[in-house]
């Protein structure tokens, strides 16, 4: 746990916003663990040394009492004498290999999509807040419209848009999600099939006009420390696409953009505009917060495949 640098609250390692105030941290990194499992050198396999009986106790006692003892000895792992009806068992030794496996976060996920551009907008009532539907995409095709504001997801209940895109990366592309928004101070349930992120791509745009690849945006807003007042920041990258003109230029998952050719974005209408505006084959200049430093890159676009 750590203290966001903008209220104060705590928030979990690995978080993007405080739940708080909405303030971006750092992104997930990948991190990986090695677990190894203690070498237990010996299993005890139980048998009993007794002379043989016709009767049933003691027909219990050959056969029964030591699978029993034996299952009794490789739960608790134990390597010394069992003791059964008060008689010692014999134990014999059958090895255990150590094994050692590896965890690792945030690994290549195919995350779901739905098609929408969430902002937060400062409203301590929560929810996160839709600017823009995709056209086409499975968030249209559900009567999702722009200023809906998504209160739960899949019984999940959303404070800021990090909520959403985090129960995005959980659910399996093509799975149905339930969704509870607010439209006009009236709640409504709504459902959708999400689809694969690179199935519908968020630049939606003719063969001739600029294309950047660039998806799951969402602007990014300073928050006051009373929580009152909103300053826009820019539009946060959520997903930079594989081999687009965004990755070739080196934007990086977590960047925000702030400017196009020295022109000042707050949304990702207001990035998709500008982008729209260029043609393939035209370098824009993106002015980019990255880890509290702007930074310029150049960019050439592409076309939309």
């Amino acid at each position: 746990m750590s203290g966001c640098p903008n209220c104060r609250a705590y928030v979990s390692d690995g978080e993007m916003f405080c739940r708080a105030c909405g303030f971006r941290l750092a992104g997930f990194q990948l991190s990986t663990q090695n677990i190894d499992f203690p070498k237990t050198s010996r299993v005890p396999v139980l048998s009993r040394i007794s002379n043989a009986s016709n009767s049933c106790k003691a027909s219990w006692n050959r056969h029964v009492l030591p699978i029993m003892g034996f299952l009794l000895a490789l739960s608790l792992g134990s390597s010394t004498f069992a003791f059964l009806n008060n008689e010692p068992v014999t134990p014999q030794v059958v090895p255990v290999i150590s094994q050692t496996f590896e965890v690792a976060i945030n690994r290549n996920i195919e995350r779901s999509y739905m098609g929408v551009y969430l902002i937060y907008d400062g409203d301590n009532t929560g929810g996160a807040l839709i600017d823009r539907i995709v056209e086409g995409s499975p968030a249209e095709l559900a009567g999702l419209l722009s200023g809906d504001r998504i209160l739960s997801v899949n019984n999940t209940e959303i404070f800021v848009p990090a909520d959403v895109l985090s129960t995005l990366s959980i659910t399996i592309p093509g799975a149905s999600i339930n969704m509870k928004i607010q439209r006009d101070d009236v709640e409504m349930d709504v459902s959708l099939n999400t689809v694969r992120r690179n199935q519908l791509q968020l630049d939606n745009i003719c063969h001739h006009q600029g294309f950047l690849g660039v998806s799951q945006l969402s602007s990014s807003n300073f928050v006051s420390d009373s929580g009152e007042n909103t300053t826009p920041m820019g539009v946060d990258v959520w997903e930079v696409l594989e081999n687009s003109p965004a990755e070739n230029a080196g934007l990086l998952q977590g960047d925000t953009i702030q400017t196009v050719n020295g022109t000042f974005v707050t949304t990702p209408g207001d990035l998709s505009r500008r982008i729209r505006a260029s043609h393939s084959g035209d370098t824009v200049e993106l002015g980019i917060l990255r880890n509290d430093e702007f930074i310029t890159i150049n960019a050439t676009l592409g076309s939309q495949k």
